[in-house]
């Protein structure tokens, strides 16, 4: 009660003397949203985002999180704004194609791993790439156009590098438009050894592309050469694309798709719980695509 509060610490805290010193920065910041498109302060993000509860949801959530589970600002593309401490990444470049992002962490060898990406995309045309890259991709490269990278992308495609030149392959129907907008990407990789010649180390990885939490695509025959880390990778070509990280196994939406056996973790070594309970509806989000 306010009777076992002492009166020093109650004038210390409520003291109407005491001066209000305004944050400078701040206050030029939160006016300079009220006039974008893509707000940086917590007032002038709910402000934009108040017609989407949805995406909303995600940016409280994602602010909430540690910056060290989002994308790696020093792995990032200049033609890419990372907001909501690094969990968004935002296309804000209008010329040339595709500007990719690295997540901070990287996955662990020998580990069975698993991340998501909530794609919430304005209904401009061009495409979005999820995907795994060493850092030998350039940030201004589409995900799997070089060697050591491969991409799932909104194209209908998986995307890799085959003896030096980029290979397509469908594996169904375009994800494109609005189909995409509003879907939450998962990536289920296994990295193991496969050679023992410490010169030249591969790794063999076993992957498996989700949307919504249903299977689109096998690949179990991609290898990374090198020793290099291996990153969860975001390529963006579609014009004002907003896509957030899940990477905390407390906010990833569709672990109970996951593989049977073995655990599977979180890029920060955190169990992943096929038996959570997180659907879009209790998190109070609305996935609208199937």
């Amino acid at each position: 009660s306010l009777e076992d509060i002492p009166a020093a610490t109650a004038r210390a805290r409520f003291d109407p003397t005491v001066t209000v010193v305004e944050d400078a920065a701040y206050a030029a910041a939160l006016k300079n949203d009220l006039d974008s498109s893509l707000p940086r302060t917590a007032p002038g993000k709910a402000l934009v985002l108040q017609s989407d509860p949805t995406e909303l949801a995600y940016s409280v959530s994602a602010r909430l999180s540690r910056p060290s589970l989002g994308f790696d600002p020093s792995e990032c593309h200049e033609g890419i704004m990372l907001t909501d401490s690094n969990h968004c990444a935002i296309r804000a470049q209008e010329r040339g194609l595709y500007k990719t992002v690295r997540s901070k962490l990287s996955l662990t060898v020998g580990r069975r791993s698993y991340f998501e990406m909530f794609v919430h995309r304005s209904s401009s045309a061009g495409g979005i790439c999820v995907g795994l890259s060493t850092r030998e991709l350039p940030l201004s490269c589409l995900c799997g156009t070089r060697p050591n990278s491969i991409g799932f992308n909104t194209s209908g495609n998986v995307v890799r590098t085959v003896h030096g030149n980029p290979e397509y392959t469908p594996f169904g129907d375009e994800h494109s438009g609005h189909h995409m907008t509003g879907c939450s990407v998962g990536v289920f990789c296994v990295l193991t050894e496969s050679s023992e010649d410490t010169l030249l180390c591969k790794r063999k990885a076993f992957m498996q592309f989700f949307v919504n939490g249903v299977l689109m695509v096998t690949v179990d025959d991609f290898e990374f050469l090198g020793s290099m880390d291996v990153f969860p990778t975001l390529s963006l070509f579609a014009r004002d694309a907003r896509v957030y990280s899940l990477f905390s196994a407390d906010h990833m939406i569709h672990s109970k798709s996951l593989p049977e056996g073995e655990p599977i973790y979180a890029l920060d070594g955190e169990q992943v719980h096929r038996e959570s309970d997180n659907t879009p509806q209790s998190l109070g989000l609305e996935i609208p695509c199937g």
